[in-house]
């Protein structure tokens, strides 16, 4: 494995731990707001974070290799979804509710795990949607001004 896989995965590796982190914290110990469903709110924005961190790990690995980094170098991989990057969010997501199992007053929650796993999805999405668009910008840009 090259050092700019093992480097593009820290991002996402340190959010992962932060989120074990928050997740070894007793239940009294958390301060939701106080609406319906708030942690779940709290769960899908965690992770689509997550998700959006994951995403960027992707285009990272598949930069093209040039002392000049271009736009063009990308463009393949902006298309396609990164599908084995949302799956290790994903098992992350049910790695950390099973953990939760393990704290005072936490539990594991399915309906926790399907707003983490709606939530990575979500936050992949995201990212490769502003960066399809910042691309595209760019380059049209680039063929607009010609000095």
């Amino acid at each position: 494995m090259n050092s700019k896989v093992i480097l593009s995965w820290f991002p996402a590796l340190f959010c992962m731990g932060v989120l074990f982190w928050l997740s070894s914290l007793p239940g009294d110990q958390i301060k939701l707001p106080d609406f319906t469903m708030s942690d779940k709110v709290v769960h899908f924005l965690a992770y689509a974070f997550l998700g959006w961190l994951i995403y960027l790990r992707h285009m990272i690995q598949n930069w093209g290799v040039k002392s000049k980094p271009q736009f063009s170098d990308f463009k393949f991989q902006l298309g396609r979804l990164d599908l084995w990057g949302q799956l290790i969010g994903i098992v992350y997501g049910v790695s950390d509710e099973f953990h939760q199992s393990f704290v005072v007053l936490r539990d594991c929650s399915f309906l926790d795990w399907t707003a983490d796993a709606f939530g990575v999805a979500f936050g992949s999405w995201v990212a490769r949607l502003l960066l399809k668009t910042y691309r595209n910008s760019v380059c049209i840009s680039a063929f607009t001004n010609k000095g």
